[in-house]
């Protein structure tokens, strides 16, 4: 497929630091702004429902700032503008907020990080077209604005801002998209490079599809690395809680491996020269992975299995943490040969689909660590002094 968009530099990783909406209370005004409630149509007939501030004492034609968001806009909106985009707020903008197609008070179907359409397809929907849409009718319908707009979001309102930038609106002016997924099997959310995210994958899924607003799914027990580990194979999961009622995990169940489904979603194919200025966020330290989609995929599709009795040497990057240690401290390193419940267990053995192996798939492995003068294993560290 030829590119339709921007390189926007680097697209990097997810779904985020601010979650327009997901947690914290939000106040029901802000001083200095009055709100509109609107229903607006995409061109399929779906409503969308969005919130629009404006400043009560308005002097000319303002831009808008436009935020697209699946966390829910009633309470986010007010907390967006006391907290992220106060600085903008003081300033003086039009502020419209909106719930995406299928979430909170918004009609139609949510689909978890919509594939863009095809260039073939005229009468499809995506999400860059319903933004296309949505800024469509805000600089027609709103009164006092100059008909340039602004776009921003972080993690999945970032990649929103993405695919606004697909197929922009002449009116869009300036982006920026902040910590955006770009591959949600390659290097993001989802997966980190291949390997599927157990607690993250099982708990966004059902956060965000369990209802058409954010529902957390109740655990029967404090202790949730207990709880993951009751669970056994992940066939448990749609079997004892999910019951198949949860699209995203059963696209887990059917696309284990890097396929058409997970290609045709990632952004990267979509993206090309920029026509909208824009500035691309990222965080280092963004445990979704800011360096996820920049790194190539090397020979995922035809892994060799590790040869037993044979000591090889492994790198493991603990990222960069600055502690102060008092004379007598001391350093305890902690092996263990799984990442449950960050990372779903290995069945030590080859199975077709991870998420329909049984019990009986499972056999336990014995993993050495060998600290011979030939072989040794050393923690690597920089010293500063004071």
């Amino acid at each position: 497929m030829k590119p339709r968009c921007s390189e926007l530099s680097h697209v990097m990783g997810l779904l985020g630091a601010v979650v327009l909406g997901l947690v914290g209370m939000a106040r029901a005004d802000i001083p200095g702004y009055e709100q509109s409630e609107f229903k607006v149509s995409m061109r399929d007939g779906v409503r969308l429902h969005t919130l629009v501030y404006r400043p009560v004492k308005q002097e000319g034609s303002l831009p808008i700032v436009l935020m697209r968001t699946p966390y829910g806009i009633a309470a986010g909106a007010p907390r967006a503008l006391d907290d992220y985009l106060k600085d903008l707020a003081e300033e003086g903008y039009i502020f419209a907020f909106q719930d995406i197609r299928g979430r909170y008070k918004s009609e139609g179907v949510f689909v978890m990080i919509r594939p863009p359409r095809g260039t073939a397809e005229a009468k499809a929907i995506d999400e860059g077209t319903d933004a296309f849409d949505t800024i469509d009718w805000l600089v027609k319908n709103l009164k006092g604005n100059n008909g340039r707009v602004g776009m921003l979001g972080i993690s999945y309102p970032g990649w929103l801002t993405v695919m606004a930038l697909l197929e922009p609106h002449p009116a869009l002016k300036a982006a920026s998209p902040q910590a955006p997924p770009a591959d949600m099997f390659l290097g993001d959310d989802f997966h980190h490079n291949g390997a599927f995210r157990l607690s993250y994958g099982f708990e966004y899924a059902a956060l965000m599809e369990t209802s058409k607003e954010n529902t957390i799914f109740t655990f029967d027990r404090r202790d949730t690395f207990e709880w993951y580990l009751r669970l056994g194979p992940l066939s448990s999961a749609n079997a004892r809680y999910l019951k198949g009622k949860i699209p995203t995990w059963n696209d887990f169940v059917e696309h284990p491996s890097y396929d058409e489904f997970w290609r045709r979603q990632a952004a990267a194919p979509y993206l090309g020269r920029t026509r909208v200025p824009t500035l691309n966020v990222a965080d280092w330290w963004d445990q979704e992975d800011f360096y996820g989609p920049l790194k190539v995929y090397e020979g995922f599709e035809n892994p060799q299995p590790i040869q037993p009795d044979r000591v090889e040497e492994y790198t493991i990057d603990l990222h960069w943490n600055d502690h102060c240690f008092k004379k007598g401290h001391k350093i305890m390193a902690q092996i263990q040969s799984t990442w449950i419940p960050l990372i779903d267990r290995n069945p030590q053995i080859y199975v077709p689909n991870i998420f329909k192996a049984e019990a009986k798939d499972f056999r336990p492995a014995t993993q050495r660590v060998f600290r011979s003068p030939g072989h040794s294993s050393y923690i690597e560290m920089s010293i500063l002094g004071k």
